[in-house]
């Protein structure tokens, strides 16, 4: 990765990635996520599906046919990355619902955000479709007060952080327009949000969480599936079959 990219994601805080899948292999993915259509109720926000890569082997092979996870490596200057997470962000047509300004970091219940979100574009994405929203340079503001997607959730605990205030920023806000298989990487508190769907086509996202293999459990972060059905404890390390390591 060249040394542009780098300097580009450090000082926005985003960068499109020198990588796109190939239509073919867009097409067998989107081919593959059929059934999640089927199955899923959709919500306000769409479907949501939650590490889709365990589900789907063409997902996980996606990854090693495109070297996604060294090319994180890369970008964040480590040897090695551990795959936390991903995620299907699919908004069909007439998904009204935008997704609120928020941080990525506020829902990972670990120690640091040394890490990175790659969103893979399924779909050509466009305002009208339901693109991201980045507010450029905030992941430079530190961790903010997390946005409440789901009613009535608590946050007590992190009320000493700063509110998330995006009006006086409104200026540097950049809407990320994509074609199907380009790759955007953002920082774990870069602020962003996502439009509504209003137009006649679908907008199909696919999500992965890259963190540097030094960051540890912090369970007390934020709420999270994975320490309420698996024993970890603050400072374990993020290790096993769940979270594949990938060299640079």
């Amino acid at each position: 990765m060249s040394d542009s990219f780098i300097e580009g994601y450090n000082k926005e805080g985003h960068t499109t990635l020198p990588l796109t899948l190939s239509n073919d292999r867009v097409t067998e993915i989107c081919k593959a996520l059929i059934p999640f259509q089927q199955q899923e109720s959709t919500n306000a926000y769409g479907i949501l599906r939650h590490n889709v890569y365990q589900e789907i082997p063409l997902l996980r092979q996606t990854i090693d046919d495109y070297n996604i996870g060294g090319l994180a490596a890369a970008l964040l200057d480590v040897d090695e990355i551990t795959l936390f997470q991903d995620n299907l962000i699919w908004k069909p047509t007439g998904t009204t619902q935008s997704i609120a300004w928020h941080q990525d970091y506020s829902y990972w219940p670990l120690s640091h955000p040394r890490g990175v979100t790659f969103w893979i574009a399924l779909d050509d994405t466009t305002v009208e479709n339901g693109c991201m929203r980045y507010v450029c340079g905030s992941h430079q503001w530190g961790e903010c007060q997390p946005a409440n997607f789901i009613p009535h959730q608590h946050t007590r605990h992190l009320h000493h952080l700063p509110p998330l205030t995006v009006d006086t920023n409104i200026h540097r806000c950049h809407d990320v327009i994509l074609q199907a298989g380009q790759v955007v990487a953002h920082h774990p508190l870069l602020v962003h949000m996502s439009h509504p769907n209003l137009s006649r086509r679908h907008r199909r996202g696919w999500s992965l969480t890259w963190i540097d293999s030094s960051v540890r459990w912090d369970p007390k972060h934020a709420p999270h599936p994975y320490p309420v059905f698996h024993p970890v404890k603050k400072g374990d390390t993020v290790e096993g079959n769940d979270f594949p390591r990938y060299k640079r």
